[in-house]
This record gives structure tokens, C-alpha cells and sequence, in this order.
């Protein structure tokens, strides 16, 4: 054997290999040191156009929420827009106001099994139309409604609680003007009484649920750092 099909020889059996389980090493460190979990809620202020109602009718700068995920092996958010649909975390992040969120977390943190079950359900609604009234049924859904259904028909879960449009800041014109005409696009009749007895689930009563925690702010520098560098 030639000294040159030698040093080949050599690459291939003994330095290729090497390379390869220090590739695996790095990126099972990598994931280790990932602050992330699978179902985590990721809350930020949208900058959509009903955002500014939806704050003005919560009290709260918390008008956006959905789950993460990994997606083909990168994490990604599963949310309510239009369609529902899957949103690199990446994107999300910087789709939202000053690029501020928060992560929260079960506090007694799921299982495996929780997750994959987690996922399978919110998965369902992949594709659906968003709810821009509200309602409670499953034709349609709005961002906070996926995220409690999920865990709520998966894991029994309940995450906050549903009040009544009459609870909320509801005398906003703001609030009242876009509900008439979101009404008049679906050419249903606005009927307030009734609307006001409709009960939602907000993204701020998902946020204050004791049953969660946080897990890491955008507040911080360094946890933009976390998000931008490890969790790859």
C-alpha cells in the first residue's frame, strides 16, 4: 500500500468517524444546554391590527400566545393566526412587538408521552381558519383557545379560565366597533347582550394561571442570547 492510500485509509476509518462523534457530542451538549421544553407557552405582544383592542380590553401587553415545539428537529411555535399553522421560533420572536415574550412552563413540567400527546392534538387544527369572533366551537379557532383546548383535551390540563366578554374592558369603542364589524363581514347580527355573556379565554388568563411558570424573559439580553444560540 502506497503511503498516500495509506493517509486515505487512515482519514477514512479513524478521523471521519471521530469527527462524526464529536458532531453527535456537540450537539447532544447543545441540546442539553437548551432551556427550552417541548409545550412550553410562548406569549408576546402582536402586532396585528386587533392587538391594540385585545390590549385594551385584557389590560394586559400579552394580546399573543402558542405552544413550541420541535418542528423537522428545530423549534418552531404552533399557533392561531390565519390559518393556524407552524412559525419557526425564530420568526415568532421577531414578529412580535420590540421582539418581547415570555416562555412559561407546567410547573411540574410534562413527559415524554405528555408532549407527543400534546402535540398530536394542537396538530389537529393545523390549517383552520382563525376565529375573528371568539366562539367556542372547533370550525375556527383564536390563538389562546388552541393552546387551552390542547392541553386541556390531551392532558386534562386546564390553563385559566373562560370569562365572559362582560368581565373584560368591553365599553372600548375600539372593542365594540370591531366586533360589529367583524359581525357584518360574517353577516350575523351583532346582538350585545348576548355577546357580552360569550365567554373567551384570554392570553393574559392563560399567563396568570398558577399552574405555570416562567421560564425566561425577553427583558434580559441574555435570554434572547438563549434562544438565538442554543436552541438551534
Amino acid at each position: 500500500m502506497s503511503y498516500t492510500k495509506f493517509l486515505k485509509f487512515i482519514f477514512l476509518v479513524v478521523i471521519v468517524p471521530l469527527l462524526s462523534v464529536c458532531a453527535h457530542s456537540q450537539s447532544i451538549e447543545k441540546e442539553a444546554e437548551c432551556i427550552l421544553q417541548e409545550g412550553d407557552l410562548i406569549f408576546q405582544e402582536s402586532k396585528s391590527s386587533q392587538s391594540p383592542v385585545i390590549k385594551e380590553v385584557t389590560k394586559s401587553m400579552w394580546t399573543h400566545v402558542g405552544v413550541i415545539f420541535k418542528h423537522n428537529y428545530h423549534w418552531s411555535v404552533y399557533e392561531a393566526v390565519s390559518p393556524v399553522k407552524i412559525t419557526p421560533l425564530k420568526k415568532f420572536v421577531s414578529r412580535g412587538k420590540e421582539r418581547k415574550f415570555s416562555i412559561k412552563r407546567i410547573t411540574q413540567g410534562l413527559t415524554k408521552p405528555q408532549k407527543r400527546a400534546l402535540k398530536d392534538e394542537i396538530s389537529k387544527f393545523i390549517g383552520l381558519p382563525y376565529d375573528v369572533l371568539f366562539e367556542s366551537g372547533d370550525e375556527s379557532i383564536y390563538c389562546s383557545e388552541l393552546a387551552w383546548k390542547g392541553y386541556m383535551r390531551a392532558l386534562k390540563i386546564k390553563i385559566g379560565e373562560f370569562v365572559a366578554f362582560s368581565t373584560l374592558n368591553y365599553k372600548s369603542s375600539k372593542a365594540l366597533k370591531l366586533a360589529q364589524r367583524r359581525y357584518g363581514a360574517a353577516k350575523r347580527r351583532f346582538d350585545i347582550e348576548r355577546w357580552k355573556k360569550q365567554k373567551v379565554i384570554t392570553p393574559v388568563a392563560m399567563y396568570k394561571s398558577t399552574l405555570i411558570k416562567e421560564v425566561l424573559t425577553s427583558n434580559k439580553k441574555a435570554d434572547q442570547i438563549m434562544v438565538n444560540k442554543l436552541c438551534e
